[in-house]
């Protein structure tokens, strides 16, 4: 008898693996039926899908339930903007650094540090003692100098007394002419000698003082370097004095930016997260740089900052300077949209009369002015980003809920009110 293939694999096996032919066979059955049941069930879903697509005239159709032709997108509640008196702000950032910041160093040579009084952070005033080095050897060398200007002075005395005998007897005839003439020379040679030993006690007296390091002014104490028993060199920094504590902001600003500024205009200054109460301040600018640096094209602002505990110099702000005071259309912030990197309001505009009741929304996109509070200062542009008029106080502005929205979508509005 002629075998078919499977029927002949089936008979090897069966001769060959009577104990697992059954298994591998019933596990190939039940793969291919599997397989048979999954093409079934594909051309049934192809089928069924592509008569659900198509309507009775033979058109694809949505799936999807869509809304209503005349179905408003959303309610919104719109304002219109007003005029008001704002400040236009520049924003500018910088590092705090002293008013005046005074360097102490050392002014006598050669001798070590014996005693330090100040640490940093210490309130000082005028002459106070920060530090002192050891005096022994100057101050013998002031009692040397002040011995040598007595010595000087007794000798003066007496070449004078001499020159006072001189001229009596001369009257007298008993002294000649010549006596007299190096009575008088010995008189102005002791007083010179006199006054350079003055002088020399002068100076021991300035070697003394120097010995002693006050400070120059009141002020706060922002560094020390000085360190006992180091031995001083003239010039070598030992102190930093921040005068009357005063600090001030630097802002740099493009030359455009700086010829916008000018000194008392108010800078609006806002602190670091945690700093204490207030968290801003209102500064003053001081003064504005002539002149812009050749590599960065920028310069200083000079903003008198009021006391605070949380100011440190070296520290880095965030200001907006307070540059002019102009009326301008004002809108809440919360109207403000921010799309593809422009910020923008929201305009809702009547639709046409057979859609009375409702609004088309249109974008607008916007210059922020100045802010003030909850408002901010606009000014409307074009598609391009350009200044142009597009905004008036008869427009009805969306006031919140903006991002929700997109040009062309219908609305339903509240009754506008001013602001």
């Amino acid at each position: 008898m002629k075998l078919s293939p499977p029927r002949f694999a089936q008979r090897l096996l069966d001769k060959d693996f009577p104990a697992i032919s059954q298994k591998r066979v019933g596990l190939l059955l039940g793969l291919a039926g599997a397989a048979a049941l999954g093409a079934v069930a594909a051309l049934v879903i192809s089928g069924g899908g592509g008569q659900g697509n198509k309507s009775k005239g033979g058109a694809e159709t949505n799936s999807a339930t869509s809304a209503a032709p005349g179905a408003s997108a959303l309610t919104v509640q719109t304002l219109r903007p007003a005029q008001r008196t704002m400040s236009q702000r520049l924003g500018a950032s910088g590092a705090i650094q002293p008013w005046r910041e005074a360097i102490i160093g050392a002014e006598i040579p050669g001798i070590a540090m014996a005693r330090i009084v100040a640490e940093v952070g210490q309130q000082v005033k005028k002459g106070d003692l920060l530090a002192e080095y050891e005096s022994a050897s100057v101050r013998a060398e002031r009692d040397q100098a002040a011995a040598a200007v007595r010595e000087a002075t007794a000798q003066a005395a007496e070449a004078r007394a001499n020159l006072e005998r001189q001229k009596s007897l001369r009257e007298q005839g008993m002294v000649s002419a010549q006596a007299l003439l190096a009575a008088e020379t010995a008189v102005s040679t002791v007083e010179a000698r006199a006054e350079s030993a003055r002088a020399r006690l002068r100076s021991a007296d300035i070697r003394l003082a120097q010995t002693r390091i006050t400070a120059p002014d009141d002020g706060l104490i922002s560094s020390r370097t000085a360190a006992l028993g180091a031995v001083a060199s003239v010039g070598q920094e030992l102190f930093r004095l921040i005068v009357k504590g005063r600090l001030e902001w630097r802002a740099d600003l493009t030359a455009e930016e700086l010829s916008r500024v000018q000194p008392g205009m108010s800078v609006d200054i806002a602190l670091p997260p945690g700093a204490a109460e207030p968290a801003s301040l209102v500064g003053t600018v001081r003064a504005v740089s002539p002149a812009v640096a050749s590599g960065s094209r920028t310069g200083p602002v000079l903003v008198d900052l009021p006391p605070h505990p949380s100011l440190r110099a070296g520290g880095f702000l965030r200001g907006e300077i307070r540059i002019t005071q102009t009326p301008m259309l004002a809108v809440p912030a919360t109207a403000l949209v921010l799309r593809d990197g422009f910020e923008m309001v929201l305009i809702a505009e009547p639709a046409e009369p057979a859609e009375s009741g409702f609004a088309r929304i249109r974008s607008v996109k916007v210059k922020v002015l100045a802010r003030d509070g909850d408002f901010v200062g606009i000014a409307g542009l074009d598609s391009e980003g350009e200044g142009a008029a597009t905004i008036s106080v008869d427009n009805n502005i969306v006031a919140r809920g903006g991002a929700f929205l997109a040009d062309g979508d219908r609305v339903t509005i509240a009754p506008a009110t001013a602001q």
